[in-house]
């Protein structure tokens, strides 16, 4: 009888409301005892059939659970269809008893899917995959399973990754691991295989979202969704810390989202994952104080007494006020949300052809056409599945000892750096290599232990590795080397030019003084030759200066004229160059041979007019000139002479 007439005869008798999971999941992928995958054939009109309200044109967003084992994968599932869907479906774990395993727990067993459904106009599949790291898992089984991850890397909307309290560095490998890592190694597998299905690839990304428990305290006390972005980004720096590839695969593998950015080797890309926080489930008494560990997930779990989609919607009710168990549902809703946001739409391409999005048939398609070519792949090798997470971890080692012994930041390279920069003009070229080959035997030293403790499987390639990364830094010395030794060349030929300057001045120094001493004595010529010229020239000037000057005086004058009037006045006298024969006055003052001319009466008038007061000064020494002749025409007068004055 189907679990859900027992469920809802149970409940019916009971007087308690029933929300019926009305189906169980499906086992879509298993994986028989040779370890190839068995892809379920009665299931294709399930998942090439139509959801809710779709069509076969209509995308199609797988939604994945993995992690690892007993991590709560089934039990999510059921609850997030019990969310999302209206026809929810119940995820089951199975118990299996072979080859010893008789005391291994009850577990999902490979791959199980639900019938499609609709929520927010998207048409949804959900996959649960069987748990990752179980020991109770055969080495064949194991390989199977990351097979199984190759696959769905191409077809997924969305990975939901479920975690144990703490998030630890495995949580981490295996995304790289699974999802990356043995991906390609089986991808390039199958191209060299022998099958004749054409390859089939995936235009972009899947989102990844983690889901972390976190206790009461934790989620009250954080902030929901700006917390979990916090949280995102600050592990997402800390992977960074432990190992940059890690960093690397989740940007190139996953949907980067676009209103969060983080820094990968210098570059700003978007955040790769999501983290949604849901409570532990340990309450032991109800609102009221009464005890009741319904709800103690590590008494009692869920959905293996027969319980439906009630479960989830009893954590409302009044009874549970005030406890961490209404805030699962809330939490349960917000990642509901979060997988319809990130959900991609992926696009296939099948060999050289151009993409398509992701449909139902299309899905099945895919399924079908890598479950043979993952068969074709055969078994990996016995070392293959964890070769890259001891190679990874041992070449971290190691490049950590290389960093710290010769790196630019902590290593020799950083006291090299800084000893060139304080040489300057110094040769540093000896102290140099001496330093460095002290250093570099001194890592070898340290190397060879870590060496022989890695596993043998991945020695080989740790150790070359290793010593390709010292090159690198043994170049980045050889470029210092140079550096040091064209610093100290450019030094030298600084030092030989001023040598040789200074020699060729001491080589020329006779003949610099002989050409002073030369120079000054025709200096001094020249001054001599430029005094005897002045001194001529000055002679000169005074024996002939009167050939070579003009003279002009003006004087005053007074004379009668033949009908006895006196004539006053005054007038410019021009004395022209000397030449023989001109009128010179003589030693005494007195005129040799005065000119016969008479002063030029133009030239007295108009010194007259121009000066008015002189002309009245003049007329007054007429009157006194009057005055005294009349004296001198009085009887008994003695007789004087009136000359002109000239």
């Amino acid at each position: 009888m189907p679990l859900s007439y027992v469920l809802a005869a149970t409940l019916a008798a009971a007087g308690r409301p029933f929300l019926a999971v009305a189906q169980e999941a499906k086992q879509l992928l298993r994986i028989n005892d040779e370890g190839d995958l068995v892809l379920e054939e009665g299931l294709k009109n399930q998942i090439t059939g139509l959801g809710q309200k779709g069509s076969h044109s209509e995308p199609v967003y797988p939604l994945v659970l993995f992690g690892k084992f007993k991590t709560g994968k089934s039990t999510l599932a059921t609850m997030i269809s019990c969310t999302m869907s209206k026809s929810p479906v119940h995820f089951p774990s199975h118990q299996i008893h072979s080859q010893g395993t008789e005391n291994c727990d009850k577990r999902t067993m490979g791959l199980w899917v639900s019938p499609p459904f609709r929520f927010n106009d998207k048409t949804f599949v959900m996959l649960d995959m069987e748990g990752l790291d179980d020991t109770c898992s055969s080495k064949i089984r194991r390989h199977a399973l990351v097979k199984i991850i190759a696959m769905l890397t191409e077809v997924a909307a969305v990975f939901l990754q479920t975690t144990k309290k703490p998030w630890d560095v495995r949580d981490q490998e295996i995304i790289g691991i699974a999802l990356k890592d043995t991906r390609e190694h089986l991808i390039s597998a199958s191209e060299v295989s022998t099958s004749d299905v054409p390859s089939v690839r995936s235009k972009n990304h899947a989102a990844l979202i983690i889901v972390k428990p976190v206790s009461e305290k934790e989620i009250k006390d954080s902030s929901e969704e700006k917390h979990q972005r916090k949280d995102a980004k600050d592990s997402f720096d800390h992977m960074g810390d432990v190992d940059r590839d890690f960093q690397r695969l989740l940007v190139q593998n996953f949907d980067q989202a676009e209103d969060q950015s983080v820094e990968v080797d210098g570059r700003s890309r978007g955040m790769p994952w999501a983290f949604q926080y849901l409570p532990e489930m340990r309450a032991q008494v109800d609102g009221k104080g009464q005890a009741d560990k319904t709800y103690d997930w590590m008494d009692h779990k869920p959905f293996e007494s027969g319980e439906g989609c009630e479960y989830l919607e009893k954590m409302s009710e009044e009874k549970w006020a005030g406890t961490i168990v209404p805030l699962y549902g809330t939490k349960l809703e917000e990642l509901s949300s979060k997988i319809v946001a990130r959900a991609v739409k992926r696009e296939v391409t099948w060999g050289n052809g151009r993409g398509s999005a992701l449909t139902g048939p299309i899905l099945w398609d895919v399924l079908e056409y890598g479950v043979q070519e993952m068969n074709n792949v055969g078994p990996l090798p016995d070392d293959e599945m964890w070769r890259l997470i001891m190679g990874g971890g041992c070449e971290k080692k190691c490049k950590g000892v290389v960093d710290s012994k010769l790196g630019p930041e902590e290593g020799v390279l950083k006291w090299i750096n800084e000893l060139l920069d304080r040489a300057k003009d110094d040769d540093v070229t000896d102290a140099i290599t001496l330093k460095w080959d002290r250093a570099f035997d001194e890592t070898k030293g340290v190397l060879e232990p870590l060496y022989h403790e890695s596993f043998t499987a991945v020695r080989d390639s740790c150790k070359k590795t290793t010593e390709e990364y010292m090159q690198t830094l043994v170049q980045e010395k050889e470029n210092v080397f140079v550096k040091a030794k064209l610093s100290k060349s450019e030094a030298d030929l600084v030092r030989t030019q001023k040598e040789l300057e200074n020699a060729i001045f001491e080589q020329n120094k006779f003949f610099y003084t002989i050409w002073l001493v030369a120079a000054a004595i025709l200096a001094m010529v020249v001054m001599y030759m430029w005094k005897q010229v002045n001194m001529t020239c000055r002679s000169f000037y005074d024996c002939f200066g009167g050939f070579f000057t003009r003279k002009r005086r003006v004087e005053s004058y007074a004379r009668r004229g033949e009908d006895g009037e006196v004539e006053m006045g005054r007038r410019v006298v021009t004395q022209s160059p000397a030449v023989p024969g001109a009128w010179r006055p003589s030693a005494d003052g007195e005129a040799a041979s005065p000119p016969a001319t008479a002063p030029c009466p133009a030239l007295a008038a108009t010194s007259a007019e121009a000066e008015p007061e002189l002309g009245k000064r003049i007329a007054a020494l007429e009157r006194l000139v009057l005055q005294l002749a009349a004296r001198d025409d009085a009887p008994g007068a003695p007789s004087t002479s009136t000359a002109s004055s000239g």
